[in-house]
């Protein structure tokens, strides 16, 4: 079911048009070389229907031989409506070019009155008729299997044994072209064909284009090739004589006298075509776009189109395939438009009038249907999967974004109550234990002044009260540090936007500053971080804790000691990242001690870090690099790790 929506669709305002014309191809390449391709034929017959039909031409008149009397009641029903003889097509034909003065015959004979060679007896009556109209007689034969029987037994020879009318002139041959679904709907002026006498391959016309042409005395305009035949109704549609009017059965004669002689002066100066109708055994029933159809029922249709030039036209395939590629593209860019509510329907509506008015048009014009409306289906469909899945994407990131939000949240809190609770103990210490501490000191130098000076009491005293002393500073420095501590437990701002943010933003502060002099080379590269991972932000931190460490030591050792670029690298491959801070300065045995309070930090930071290690080395073409290696945690670590932090809950 098509779904039209009002969205504005995808971010890629070409991508209706291209879905568009994807669809396009697939109907307009792949179905003509599926079995689809006769729902195709189809709808063009159903089209054909609302074609604005011309007036039947009146030249054309059927004689048809249905094996039936016409009135069984006051007939013998044992009687025949013609007799199968070649005496009685004789007298027939004779009637129909002789006495009635028709201007032409296309004669539909039995197969069986076709021999390869000889001429029979019974056969010379109707070659001397067809001899004398030869002009104005036309002999269908039915091809097969890619040989026709040409009637050689019923040919005009001269005394020399040769045709006195070419072949070609004489004998048509029945063209219904047959689409794979076995509807006749194509023909064609002309074809190659063995002759079945052993003649080889001739060119023969059509029946219907030869009749025609001896009817008009010129060669009509042909079927080209993107010509369909132009049905002008169902079987019954054309003026059609029973046989037994115009040679009322006898077994005698074959044809008796006729009671109304009148009764010829319909077939004057027109194009009659005789031969077997309705359910006679030796009748032709071909499928039609207006269904079952005898032989001489299309071949009507087809004299008239000749005649008349009417036929029913199609785009030649390249252009077919243009008509759909431009409506699918044109359905794909409506239906992705703000508007497509209206758009669509506009487009359907425009599509319609475009093919009625092409089959309103003379000549008739009958365009594809089929294949544009599945495209336009099609690609309203997929387009509203492809809305629908960026929108299901689009609501999944921002559950995300407020699950990641709401723990950031979690996180700050859990940090804010720490920073009190650490800023409580420590004020706590300082407002009692402290404070009893200094009341116990004041007591024992008020018990120092009352006691004699060089007193082995007084001087106990006094050690215990420089030891308090010395306590209390302790405590002090540790409350101190206990608040700096408080005070730095939060995520470093510069972090937020990831490591390699925080890189960057601290290089530019120390070359601000001016701590930093050296020429800085950056090769930082964003890592592969978890939005919500507590495990990692903590590592992060140790990590830009280290950074730090070893500029530190960049600035402190290399810098003041020749050094003149710094190079700063992150990078990842797969889950392995390093981080390296390299310089051209001297080794740094040769500007400082050994190792102090920041080597032993950075042995602390890589020690804790997942398959953490790092080293110093010194460069072969001078300097000293400083290199980090570590694990970066994986999505299913990193679910685990949030999955198990603690939450905040009131205890």
């Amino acid at each position: 079911m098509l779904v039209l929506m009002s969205a504005t669709g995808p971010k890629n305002r070409w991508t209706g048009a291209l879905v568009g014309l994807g669809w396009g191809a697939v109907w307009g390449l792949l179905v003509p070389l599926t079995p689809l391709a006769s729902l195709d034929r189809q709808s063009r017959d159903w089209l054909s229907r609302w074609q604005l039909q011309a007036s039947l031409p009146e030249a054309v008149t059927i004689v048809g031989i249905d094996g039936e009397l016409e009135d069984r009641r006051t007939s013998d029903r044992r009687l025949p409506d013609f007799y199968l003889e070649p005496d009685t097509y004789a007298v027939l034909l004779e009637r129909l070019l002789g006495d009635a003065k028709a201007k032409a015959v296309l004669l539909a004979l039995p197969r069986s009155f076709s021999k390869v060679s000889g001429i029979g007896e019974q056969d010379r009556r109707l070659r001397a008729v067809i001899d004398r109209y030869n002009g104005r007689v036309v002999l269908e034969a039915v091809p097969f299997n890619g040989e026709v029987d040409i009637f050689n037994n019923l040919l005009p020879y001269g005394d020399d044994l040769r045709l006195t009318v070419p072949l070609e002139q004489m004998v048509g041959v029945r063209q219904f072209l047959e689409d794979p679904d076995g509807i006749v709907r194509r023909t064609r002026t002309e074809v190659n064909l063995d002759r079945a006498d052993g003649g080889g391959i001739q060119t023969f016309f059509s029946a219907d284009f030869l009749a025609v042409r001896k009817f008009l005395g010129r060669s009509p305009r042909g079927f080209g090739p993107d010509e369909r035949i132009h049905y002008y109704g169902p079987a019954g549609t054309f003026v059609r004589y029973p046989v037994e009017q115009i040679c009322p059965p006898s077994p005698l004669e074959g044809c008796m006298p006729l009671k109304d002689p009148a009764i010829l002066k319909h077939f004057t100066g027109k194009l009659v075509i005789v031969g077997h109708v309705d359910g006679h055994p030796e009748a032709s029933i071909v499928q039609t776009p207006f269904g079952p159809m005898d032989a001489l029922n299309v071949h009507a249709n087809l004299v008239a189109d000749l005649l008349q030039g009417h036929t029913d036209r199609v785009l030649p395939p390249l252009w077919d395939l243009v008509l759909i590629l431009s409506f699918g593209v044109l359905s794909g860019w409506c239906l992705d438009q703000r508007y497509a509510r209206w758009l669509a329907p506009a487009l359907l509506v425009g599509f319609a009038a475009v093919v009625f008015a092409a089959l309103r048009a003379e000549p008739t014009l009958l365009l594809p249907v089929l294949p544009p409306l599945a495209a336009f289906v099609f690609t309203g469909n997929t387009l509203f999967y492809l809305r629908a899945r960026a929108a299901t994407r689009a609501r999944l990131a921002a559950q995300q974004e407020e699950i990641n939000r709401l723990r950031r949240a979690e996180r700050e809190a859990i940090l804010k109550q720490a920073k009190k609770l650490l800023f409580r103990v420590a004020t706590d210490i300082h407002d009692r234990p402290l404070q009893e501490l200094k009341l116990v000191m004041d007591n024992l130098e008020t018990l120092l002044l009352t006691l004699p000076g060089h007193s082995s009491e007084a001087h106990a005293v006094d050690e215990a009260l420089a030891a308090l002393q010395q306590v209390g500073r302790a405590i002090r420095v540790e409350l101190n540090d206990l608040r700096q501590v408080a005070a730095k437990l939060e995520i470093t701002p510069s972090l937020k936007d990831g490591l390699h943010a925080g890189l960057h933003a601290e290089l530019d502060r120390l070359l601000d500053a001016g701590e930093l002099t050296l020429t800085v080379e950056r090769d930082i590269m964003p890592l592969e971080e978890p939005s919500a991972d507590s495990t990692w932000l903590d590592a992060r931190e140790d990590l830009f804790r280290f950074f730090k460490e070893a500029l530190a030591n960049v600035i402190r050792h290399a810098q003041p000691h020749g050094a003149r670029r710094v190079r700063v690298e992150l990078e990842q491959q797969g889950t392995e990242a390093h981080l390296v801070v390299e310089n051209d300065g001297p080794p740094l045995a040769a500007s400082a001690g050994g190792g102090g309070y920041g080597t032993k930090v950075m042995n602390t930071i890589a020690g804790e870090l997942p398959s953490g290690s790092w080293q110093r080395t010194d460069r072969a073409q001078g300097g000293v690099a400083v290199t980090l290696s570590w694990q970066m945690p994986t999505t299913m670590a990193a679910e685990a790790s949030t999955a198990q932090q603690p939450s905040l809950v009131d205890r």
